[in-house]
């Protein structure tokens, strides 16, 4: 029933497990030891996005009720609900990266779309705004199409606020105003700000590349404590040429075909502190 297709997602689970004890603890404490719980949660908040990511294209689990229990407990700290990577991301992004404004009438924008209406690229917080209040709304766009699929994630969206309600009023029974605080700081503050990050680290990814090749369509970064931290996400155009990839063989597969990715594209910098600093900030390309 738990046997997962590949070993190598064994430790980012137990990560994803422990980070969700971790918040339903942090409820029943004083709010400063909250707010300290909530520092460190973040951080791994980010690992964690990644192996959701990951989880959308290639499920954990060989067992599908198991891996929409883990995608709902990756939720609470992701700020994405089930199957909204699938249809936001698979779907209208994967399908369409490299259809951006302006685009024939014919076609598909990109869901993450990163260019203006004029052509024009967006500055990074404006990507970020932009795409955040529309991540729903194209969630909806796509899933209309989708049929059953649209259909599990507004079924999922309904559960995970309903639980969110059960965890208000549990620790308001528990810990009156004190733990509705926390509750509100570690299953809504921290779960929109992830959003809201998720959303500023992959304006790097496609940025201004204005392409028909999907060789010189993504970014890259090899950076050996990124990609530990971050599962392997730096090796884009891999992923992107091969989404169903396992995160785990994509730097090999980028071996194969890094010859024909532009040096441009590619930060090769090893640098443990630049690795560190690019996993909690994307900062300027």
């Amino acid at each position: 029933m738990f046997a997962v297709k590949k070993s190598q997602d064994i430790i980012p689970i137990l990560i994803a497990v422990l980070i969700f004890a971790l918040q339903l603890t942090a409820i029943f404490v004083p709010v400063m030891w909250s707010v300290v719980m909530a520092l460190m949660i973040v951080y791994f908040c980010g690992t964690i996005a990644a192996f959701q990511h990951h989880h959308g294209h290639c499920s954990v689990f060989r067992n599908k009720r198991i891996n929409e229990i883990l995608d709902s407990m990756m939720s609470f700290q992701t700020g994405i609900t089930p199957y909204a990577w699938v249809l936001h991301h698979n779907i209208g992004h994967h399908g369409n990266y490299m259809k951006q404004y302006p685009i024939d009438e014919s076609e598909n924008l990109d869901a993450s779309n990163w260019s203006r209406e004029d052509g024009s690229v967006m500055n990074r917080w404006e990507y970020v705004w932009y795409n955040r209040k529309r991540m729903h709304s194209r969630c909806t766009d796509i899933g209309q199409r989708s049929g059953k699929i649209f259909d599990k994630y507004v079924r999922f969206r309904r559960i995970h606020f309903l639980s969110i309600v059960v965890f208000f009023c549990l620790s308001f029974w528990i810990s009156g105003w004190v733990g509705l605080l926390s509750t509100c700081l570690l299953f809504v503050a921290i779960p929109q700000f992830m959003v809201l990050m998720i959303f500023e680290t992959t304006y790097d990814h496609h940025s201004g590349l204005f392409t028909e090749q999907k060789h010189e369509a993504s970014r890259n970064i090899l950076g050996s404590f990124y990609n530990f931290s971050r599962l392997n996400l730096g090796y884009h155009t891999a992923h992107h040429i091969k989404p169903g990839l396992h995160w785990s063989e994509l730097p090999e597969y980028h071996k194969k075909i890094e010859h024909r990715i532009p040096e441009a594209l590619i930060d090769r910098n090893e640098s443990f502190v630049q690795s560190l600093a690019k996993t909690i900030w994307a900062g300027e390309k």
